[in-house]
This record gives C-alpha cells, sequence and structure tokens, in this order.
C-alpha cells in the first residue's frame, strides 16, 4: 500500500511501465496533499500510515472505493464513484486536522491535470495490487441508487468510530474548531428493516405455509422497503458490512443481521 518508508510499507512486484501507464490511464487517482506523516489511511481493505512522499492514491480500479483516514479523534471517511480518469484533489488542513476537497475550482483542476500528466508519479502510492478482486466480491452490488438510499453521495465526508488512543473527552471540552468540523461529517442511513408480522384474515393451512416458507414475507419486504429490487437489499448488506469493518460505523452493525434474517425466511 502507498504509506511509510516514502510511499510502500510493503514490498510490491515491480510493474512492467508499459502496463503501468494503462493502469493510471484507465483508472482513478485521488491525490492527497500535505498530509501529516505518520496518518492512518485506509483504501477499501487495505490501511497503512502514511510516509513522508505520500502524496495518493494511483490506479484506482473504476468503480465504488471507500477512503478514510484518522482525522484527530475520529475515523472520516468518504465513498467515491471512480470512473476512467477522474482525479479527486483533497488536501489536509492542520488547524482542522481533517482532509477536505480543494475549494478552489481552478486550482484543483490544475492540479488533476498534473495528475494526469504524471506530475506527481513517484508520490503516488499505486492502488494495492492484487487488492481488486477481493473488493469486488464484497461490494459488486452497491449501486449508486444504494448509495443515495443510504443517503451517501460521491465524495461526502462519513463519521466512523473515534480513536480511542487519544483523550476525546479532552478535545470535546476543549470546544476546538476541529472537533466542531468533524462532528459535522454525517452518518450514513441505512433502510430500516423491520420485524413482518403475519397478516390478519388466514385460515388455519395458510398460517402453516406462512411459517413454514418465508418467501412471501421476503418479498413483500423487498416490495415495500427496495421498490422490488432484490439487489438493492443485497447491496444494502454489501455495504453496511464494509463500512462497518474498514471504518467501524456503529450504526451499520446491527444491518447485515437484518438484512441476514430476511434472507434466512427464503427457503432453498
Amino acid at each position: 500500500p502507498p504509506g511509510g518508508g516514502g510511499l510502500c510499507l510493503v514490498k510490491h512486484t515491480e510493474m512492467d511501465p508499459v502496463e503501468a501507464r494503462r493502469k493510471c490511464e484507465e483508472g482513478g487517482a485521488i491525490l492527497c496533499l500535505d498530509v501529516p506523516e505518520g496518518t492512518e489511511m485506509r483504501i477499501d481493505l487495505q490501511a497503512w500510515k502514511a510516509g513522508p512522499m505520500f502524496q495518493g492514491i494511483k490506479m484506482i480500479p473504476p468503480g465504488i472505493h471507500l477512503v478514510s483516514w484518522a482525522a484527530g479523534h475520529e475515523t472520516v471517511g468518504s465513498v467515491f464513484a471512480f470512473r476512467r480518469g477522474l482525479v479527486e484533489v483533497w488536501r489536509w488542513d492542520v488547524r482542522e486536522e481533517d482532509m477536505d476537497p480543494i475549494a478552489d475550482q481552478e486550482e484543483a483542476k490544475r492540479l488533476a491535470i498534473g495528475v494526469r500528466n504524471f506530475d506527481f508519479d513517484n508520490r503516488l502510492g499505486p492502488y494495492p495490487e492484487g487488492q481488486a478482486d477481493a473488493w469486488t466480491r464484497l461490494t459488486y452490488l452497491i449501486s449508486l441508487r444504494v448509495l443515495e438510499r443510504s443517503s451517501i453521495s460521491h465524495g461526502q465526508k462519513l463519521s466512523g468510530a473515534p480513536s480511542f488512543s487519544q483523550d476525546v473527552e479532552g478535545e470535546e471540552n476543549s470546544g476546538s474548531e476541529a472537533a466542531h468540523k468533524r462532528s459535522a461529517s454525517r452518518d450514513p442511513s441505512f433502510a430500516a428493516i423491520p420485524s413482518l408480522r403475519k397478516p390478519t384474515g388466514m385460515d388455519p393451512s395458510q398460517v402453516s405455509q406462512y411459517n413454514m416458507d418465508g418467501s412471501s414475507r421476503a418479498q413483500e419486504m423487498v416490495r415495500t422497503h427496495f421498490e422490488g429490487h432484490w439487489e438493492d437489499l443485497l447491496g444494502q448488506l454489501q455495504l453496511s458490512f464494509v463500512m462497518f469493518v474498514a471504518m467501524s460505523v456503529l450504526n451499520a452493525a446491527p444491518n447485515p443481521m437484518s438484512c441476514g434474517k430476511v434472507l434466512c425466511l427464503v427457503c432453498p
């Protein structure tokens, strides 16, 4: 991963220059300027500490990706829908102890062009080799519709778990601007999956069938809460799972269990 000792914490195989250029052109990138050395960073399944040369990640495969970082006493992250040639441009703010997209559109455009022209190439670490397939298997049903249903937009900052390695209470009591800004990061909102009750007016045989085969209950759940899209139920399960694993988003924890209950209602 791109991090310590300059760019990488672990050794990766040398890539053929032609292959490297192809991956850069076909993938996306995120430029992370002024990130302090030692800052905990993560993309998808891989975490590392930023090294002195770290300025971002290149060769990010098209699709949904989760980038997160330690901002003071809290984990903060964003979900990105990367496509070919997309460059996100972010900068660390020392006073706020956090990272934000560069607000000046002209500066952001100029820096993005620099990334595409390989001006930052020796300071951008490659997307972790061999991770793409595993991440795709975990997230292939997370669509833009699933993100929208969960109140998540491209590049929106999301709150994760607090860091217990520092005195969180001390920061809160200090009323610091950094703590206030991070508290404004939004939590994802996963669709509630309530338990289904037995409909009234059933005869005994219908009650038996209802209790033995939960397919009708599961189908009603999907129609009511996911507009008939089974893949959105599974996409929400995937999203909540990776957000809990990667960022310890606490309100994501119950969702995989709730989704699992619905799926268990369906007879094989």
